[in-house]
Order: structure tokens, then C-alpha cells, then sequence
């Protein structure tokens, strides 16, 4: 799958999620703006929309669980390379 091409899924709550691979750039971004919050959570707005508009740290943090589950595993997927 080349770089930018989207992945979808349906969360545990029914809502459409988009998944996109990450690039070198996002990393970066991800690193710099880290000063106290979760990496993975960071790495999830970067990669993630849900019905089609962005996800924000704090949108995550107030989340059902089971979607930020679904989520967070979509993303490790990615970045471990299994992402297909």
C-alpha cells in the first residue's frame, strides 16, 4: 500500500473511521508536540478521521473505550508494518 492510502473500518460505536499511513513528517510533528501527552494517542490524529473529519487528542481522551481500542490497534497495525 503506498504512502497516503487509506484503510476503512467501522468503530465498536458505529461511527466510519479512515486510516492512513503515516509519513516520516507526521513523526516528526508527532515527537515535537509530545511535551506530556500520550505518543500513541498523538500518532492516532495524525493517521486517523472519523466521519470524515479529524480527531483531536482531547476527542480521544473523552472516547469510548472500545473505539479508542479499535483505534490505537488500527494504528499499531500500521507502524508494525502489518497494515494491509
Amino acid at each position: 500500500m503506498a504512502v497516503g492510502a487509506d484503510r476503512e473500518v467501522i468503530l465498536p460505536s458505529g461511527a466510519f473511521a479512515r486510516v492512513r499511513r503515516l509519513t516520516g513528517r507526521d513523526y516528526i510533528v508527532v515527537r515535537a508536540s509530545a511535551a506530556g501527552k500520550d505518543i500513541g494517542f498523538l500518532m492516532i490524529t495524525k493517521a486517523v478521521t472519523i466521519d470524515d473529519a479529524p480527531v483531536s487528542y482531547e476527542q480521544l481522551l473523552d472516547m469510548d473505550i472500545l473505539d479508542v481500542l479499535k483505534l490505537n490497534s488500527e494504528v499499531e497495525q500500521l507502524i508494525s508494518g502489518s497494515f494491509k
